[in-house]
């Protein structure tokens, strides 16, 4: 499985709330199954009105956010193992 098509999933459990997923790190080898790798990536949460009416934005809630991220993690689950 690539990474983008894991991107790809994140982005579409997070919704309209994510601004950016962000790959950073990819690691196989020591500790990994031999053909596996571990990915990690970094997953932004902002009110859409931030990027398009700044004014109007607002702060997002812990709760809010805690329910994006579990959608992706439930997402990600279904892909392979979820290290968190």
């Amino acid at each position: 499985m690539s990474a983008a098509s894991v991107e790809d999933a994140i982005r579409q459990a997070a919704g309209e709330l994510c601004e950016s997923v962000e790959l950073f790190d990819v690691f196989s080898g020591g500790g990994m199954t031999e053909g596996k790798r571990s990915l990690a990536f970094h997953v932004v949460y902002r009110d859409p009105k931030a990027r398009t009416d700044p004014e109007s934005a607002r702060t997002l809630t812990d709760e809010e956010v805690e329910r994006q991220h579990e959608s992706v993690r439930v997402a990600v689950r279904t892909l392979g193992e979820l290290r968190s």
